[in-house]
């Protein structure tokens, strides 16, 4: 029996503060609540992070090849330096003698699991533990959860999967990402190149489809419609001809249509037409677990994935109008049939439950679509709770709201019936076909407003005689495959690859993917965030960087780091990890023989055998040699080194726009690209074309408001200074340059602007331009904010003093003086390293102190008679 207080670990404070009202833990302290028989307190997210590889070890500092693969022979963590105060704060509640027991109350999932294990372990916590496993958070659900605590024991299983999931990402992203940066670096281009478990393979899904967009060559193409008309009502109908495969529409030449036109507009008396309706039924889909939901939101109102759960997990947290959302689950206990019943009574009250009235009585623990124990994993499908009905919602949250509303409520409507019409119209020897599909019976479409009043539904025929009006044809061209959207990419995550559109026939699929529901919108935004993908309307786009990645990934035959299908069964072996059907141990010779694998072939492969076998790709347009591709671009065959005889070079990446080796001889004929969306360094865009100038080299053109263009070569400090808008200006003299000037504030940047090119700088450069010197440094370098006081020392002194918390590429702190370079700009100057002290003084240091220290005595000890 529990004599002292029970300490609850929330994962997030609103999740403590929500449990402390329905147990009535009135005291609010620094970092946690307390009464008489409960402390509750709460992480923030991830209070303990996996250790970096220089935290392991300094040797792990520099990015090394020869240092790869790093396997720690055991994990540890260290706490996150952001969030410290309150692991400060439950580290001191975790010690206090009064506790008896601790209750994980952290989100029930496999990374709520971890967030509290890394505490309890770090900690070395010897008390009783339980955990509460919440799926909604009303009042209700917390004081039935807190009656129902269940030992901590049971989810063995889910924590080690978490645990191993955390090492695996650890070990495929550290070493990974490290090998192939390293190989991809140049001496110009010093771009970190992420890769891990499941980011990779789903980039290779967008690179995939990018690259079929652009080796696609438009393909002239003929159709042919009819206009026809019956006994009371007018038609077309596409011409079909009489051929195995798809496109039975299209006629390849143009001879060949002429042909046809010729033979069909000499046609003389009427068509025949025969014609079959069938009718279909429509079952309502399934509830809504996570990934169908961030699906429907996409499709329906172009909602990213991550906005989608940002506001379920606002419903559910705050609102608590909703169940949980991180759920794979489409189904519910039938155990919840009285809960489903309440929950759409209350939601019937509401103009978007008003549906809901004619159903309940309907509501059964028969129907198996619904209610099936076996069918629900950790938690049950996303569903209404009934409460919060008096709050106003508004943007996503009411869209979110509604549609989960609305397809709990379908689930229980009758099915909808289709009338799928086929009518074949017959013209001498030719087919002209007619395809319809009417929705006859509403259904459960009722529930989403879809109206029955169909306009373009065409009557019965009467007779099989129907006139002919006319005919005309149309000249297309192919086009390339759409890119993928956010919809189609969760499904081609949650089924590994395969194409599911149809979302009743995702039920008996095998549920193997790659990612969770939880983590996939965290994948696609993070595949943007580091520069791998970027949104085209509703559509994701595979950037130049991620094409360069997963070309040199296939080429050097790393299948495991892109693989879908290895990646899922990875993801497969964690849920055996976790049903006790897979050990930690063996799950961990896994991924520790794939980290191993992939690692050697990155560190292995020679540049000049990746291409080895590609030849000739073009001319040079320089000397009219050979041009063949490299890992950097495409180069003249003479272009060997720096002396040689032609040092023509085309790389591949220019400001975003990646110029495939299929594309190579087009450009160069042309010698310009068309208008295209390009990027900034910055990763801001703008629109523009490439284009070869007179001396074979490569110029960036920008799209001006005014349709002109003009090249983005680096602008010199006076150029950027006359599209700025001056705040302040004042005379200063710098000791420095030797002369007075004025010093200027601006919306980008603070300057200075002197006479003549100053002699301590040396040589005037050609970047720094012509006429008076002008220094410029920027208001934020490094997302450092730059303060007027330290500018004017940048320009008066020559440099500053060390400046902190500068971030660097790799998300890193680092602190640096800024000096004045001979263009005006600024340069880094880092603290010297100290020199270590020599090994033999360190030796005679220690000699010498230990000579100083006297011995002990030896205590004497007197000899037994």
């Amino acid at each position: 029996m529990i004599m002292g207080k029970i300490l609850v670990i929330t994962e997030k404070p609103s999740v403590a503060t929500d449990i402390s009202k329905a147990l009535k833990v009135k005291d609010k302290n620094e970092g946690y609540f307390e009464n008489d028989t409960h402390i509750i307190t709460w992480a923030i997210g991830h209070l303990l992070e996996l250790q970096n590889p220089e935290d392991i070890d300094k040797k792990y500092k520099p990015w090394l090849l020869s240092e790869l693969p790093i396997i720690p022979s055991t994990f540890k963590y260290k706490v996150v330096h952001r969030t410290r105060s309150q692991y400060k704060i439950i580290k001191t509640l975790l010690k206090r003698k009064d506790i008896d027991e601790v209750v994980n109350g952290c989100d029930a999932g496999r990374e709520g699991e971890l967030i509290f294990r890394e505490i309890i372990e770090k900690e070395k916590v010897k008390h009783p533990q339980k955990r509460l496993w919440l799926s909604s958070m009303t009042k209700e659900s917390i004081l039935n959860g807190f009656e129902n605590l269940e030992d901590s024991e049971k989810y063995e299983g889910l924590a080690a999967a978490a645990k191993s999931r955390s090492e695996s990402d650890w070990l495929i992203g550290i070493n990974g990402t490290r090998a192939i940066t390293k190989r991809l670096s140049s001496r110009f281009n010093k771009t970190v190149f992420t890769v891990g478990r499941v980011q990779t393979p789903t980039l290779s899904m967008l690179v995939k489809r990018e690259l079929e967009i652009m080796i696609h060559v438009p393909k002239e193409y003929f159709r042919i419609k009819g206009d026809f008309s019956a006994s009371d009502h007018k038609y077309q109908g596409q011409l079909v001809l009489p051929i195995s495969g798809d496109h039975k529409d299209r006629i390849q030449s143009k001879d060949e249509k002429d042909k046809i036109i010729s033979f069909l507009e000499s046609f003389k008396g009427q068509a025949t037409a025969i014609e079959t309706r069938k009718d279909s039924k429509q079952t309502a889909y399934p509830l809504f677990d996570l990934t169908s939901l961030q699906r429907e939101a996409n499709t329906r109102f172009g909602i990213s994935a991550s906005r989608t759960l940002k506001a379920a997990q606002r419903l559910y947290e705050q609102h608590k109008m909703l169940t949980y959302p991180r759920t794979d689950s489409k189904h519910l206990p039938e155990d919840y049939v009285d809960f489903l019943k309440d929950a759409l009574s209350k939601v019937s009250s509401l103009e978007v439950g008003q549906k809901a009235s004619s159903i309940i009585s309907k509501i059964n623990g028969k129907n198996k679509k619904v209610f099936d124990s076996k069918k629900v994993s950790d938690h049950f499908a996303i569903i209404p709770t009934g409460e919060g009905l008096k709050k106003t919602l508004e943007g996503d949250d009411k869209r979110i709201y509604e549609l989960v509303v609305k397809r709990t409520i379908a689930i229980f409507y009758p099915d909808a019936v289709w009338e799928n019409l086929d009518r074949k119209t017959l013209v001498g020897d030719y087919t002209f076909q007619t395809k319809g599909r009417y929705l006859k019976i509403l259904g459960w479409r009722e529930v989403f407003g879809v109206s029955d009043s169909q306009t373009d539904a065409l009557n019965a025929l009467k007779s099989d005689k129907v006139s002919i009006d006319e005919f005309e044809d149309e000249r297309l061209m192919t086009k390339p495959p759409a890119r993928i959207g956010e919809a189609r990419l969760l499904s081609l995550m949650e089924y590994a690859g395969k194409t599911v559109e149809d979302e009743s026939l995702m039920e008996v699929m095998d549920g193997k993917g790659i990612g969770t529901p939880a983590t996939r919108a965290d994948i696609i935004e993070k595949l943007i965030y580091v520069g791998y993908v970027s949104r085209v309307g509703n559509s994701l786009r595979a950037t130049s960087k991620a094409i360069r990645l997963l070309d040199v990934i296939q080429r050097v035959n790393v299948e495991r780091l892109s693989s879908v299908e290895l990646t899922a069964n990875l993801e497969t072996d964690l849920q055996k990890l976790e049903s006790g059907e897979l050990t930690k141990k063996d799950y961990d010779k896994i991924i520790v023989s794939y980290v191993k694998e992939v690692i050697g072939q990155l560190k292995d492969f020679q540049y000049e055998d990746l291409y080895a076998k590609e030849g000739s790709i073009g001319t040079c347009p320089k000397c009219q040699s050979g041009l063949f591709e490299n890992m950097f671009g495409y180069a003249c065959e003479k272009n060997t080194k720096k002396d040689s005889e032609c040092d023509f070079m085309l790389h591949k990446d220019y400001c975003g726009k990646l110029i495939h080796s299929s594309a190579v001889s087009s450009f160069l004929e042309a010698k310009k690209t068309d208008d295209t969306t390009l990027i900034y360094p910055d990763g801001k865009t703008f629109v523009g074309k490439l284009e070869m100038n007179s001396e074979f080299l490569v110029e960036v053109l920008r799209l001006t408001d005014d349709g002109q263009y003009e090249s983005i070569r680096a602008k010199s400090t006076k150029e950027l200074q006359e599209k700025e808008e001056v705040e302040f200006e004042k005379k200063v003299e710098s000791k420095y340059l030797s002369m007075p000037g004025t010093f200027k504030k601006t919306n980008e940047a603070f300057y200075f602007e002197g006479g003549d090119f100053p002699k301590v700088l040396g040589k005037r450069p050609k970047s720094a331009g012509d006429g008076p010197f002008v220094g410029r440094i920027p208001l934020l370098v490094c997302k450092r904010p730059i303060t007027e006081d330290e500018a004017l020392q940048f320009f008066q002194v020559g440099k500053t003093e060390l400046l902190t918390n500068f971030i660097s590429k790799r998300d890193r702190p680092f602190n640096a003086m800024l000096f004045v370079k001979a263009n005006g700009k600024y340069g880094f100057e880092f603290e010297p390293r100290k020199k270590k002290e020599p090994v033999e003084k360190k030796e005679t240091e220690v000699k010498a102190k230990a000579t100083t220290k006297k011995k002990a005595a030896p205590k004497k000890v007197a000899k037994k008679k």
